[in-house]
């Protein structure tokens, strides 16, 4: 399957960060349930999940990267969410700094990123929120930690972090500590129906 991709298009600049939306966290979550589980699907499923998580980071990538070059409003907007986002920001604000209405760069953004500005937002505060857990958890409260972060609170701060990374920010903490391992998508809990895109890439996985 082509991509219709230039194949220099992703190496102009160092790193691009995504961010974890919904497609992307669903395909972490079915290929850990398939690590896990020793691939009992067999292996044509697995593969068929990691080409389909590849594709969509590299549409996610190139479209960043494409956005990005044309139109210096989404990159202000990116900018002020990566340097502001521990303080108390808000849409009407990144709009303003952006130059657009805030439904305008709602459809910008999402268009864009493959996400929406609060999602953005919220990915931000817990990529930080986890790299203070590692280095300062053991002299800082999960308090102090969520507050340093930009979220409200520790309940703010759990209910992101344990939809993101399936465990409270405590349990890995404590994790973390005995160097056990890092946070990685939970695995679907039952009952829940998989997207098309993905029943598409993995006809035999099932939500049960």
């Amino acid at each position: 399957m082509s991509l219709g991709l230039k194949a220099g298009a992703l190496a102009c600049r160092p790193w691009q960060k995504v961010a974890l939306d919904e497609p992307l966290e669903t395909l972490c979550r079915l290929l850990m349930r398939e690590l896990v589980a020793g691939c009992p699907h067999g292996s044509g499923c697995f593969e068929g999940l990691g080409r389909a998580l590849a594709c969509t980071l590299v549409k996610r990538l190139a479209a960043i990267h494409a956005s990005a070059g044309v139109d210096p409003r989404l990159e202000r907007a990116i900018r002020f969410f990566d340097q502001r986002f521990a303080e108390r920001v808000t849409m009407k604000a990144v709009a303003r700094v952006a130059g657009l209405s805030p439904d305008h760069l709602g459809e910008v953004f999402r268009s864009a990123v493959g996400c929406t500005p609060h999602q953005y937002l919220v990915q931000c505060r817990l990529r930080h929120a986890r790299r203070l857990i590692a280095s300062e958890g053991h002299r800082r409260s999960l308090a102090e930690i969520a507050l340093a972060a930009g979220f409200a609170d520790q309940a703010h701060l759990t209910r992101h972090f344990q939809r993101v990374f399936g465990q409270e920010p405590g349990h890995w903490r404590e994790q973390n500590a005995k160097g056990d391992r890092k946070p990685v998508p939970v695995l679907f809990k039952t009952g829940l129906k998989f997207p098309g895109f993905v029943q598409d890439a993995c006809p035999r996985v099932r939500a049960d």
